[in-house]
């Protein structure tokens, strides 16, 4: 995938398609519960190189691993949060690390790469 396919599944995957469905756009005859949401999610964040949750592993034994993301789905996942901007002027992608930060799962290197990144670039 690249980014020319940003987020395609949103629109090609019928789970995402009726999980989201009550999330975004609150519509009766969609019927989504929280579990198709999660499911939504689910499938999108494995579908989608550049969400962090892409590379996070949960073990049976309830630990986890973090593996590295490659560059170019690190800064399309910041362009992802970036763009928050032309929701809310107040957001952007150092709004977003700042806020979430905390509560990801990342391989030491991406956080590196993306702390790195955002200290470089405030203005994003």
């Amino acid at each position: 995938m690249g980014i020319h396919d940003h987020d395609a599944s949103l629109l090609n995957h019928e789970t995402e398609i009726e999980g989201f469905c009550n999330y975004y756009f609150y519509d009766p005859k969609c019927g989504s519960s929280w579990t198709d949401v999660s499911l939504a999610m689910l499938n999108h964040y494995h579908v989608n190189e550049h969400h962090w949750q892409h590379w996070f592993f949960y073990s049976a034994a309830g630990d986890g691993r973090c593996y590295e993301m490659p560059k170019e789905a690190v800064l399309e996942m910041l362009a992802d949060w970036a763009g928050e901007v032309y929701l809310d002027e107040t957001k952007g992608a150092v709004w977003h690390w700042d806020g979430y930060h905390a509560k990801m799962k990342l391989h030491p290197h991406t956080e590196q790469f993306i702390s790195d990144l955002l200290k470089e670039h405030s203005d994003w």
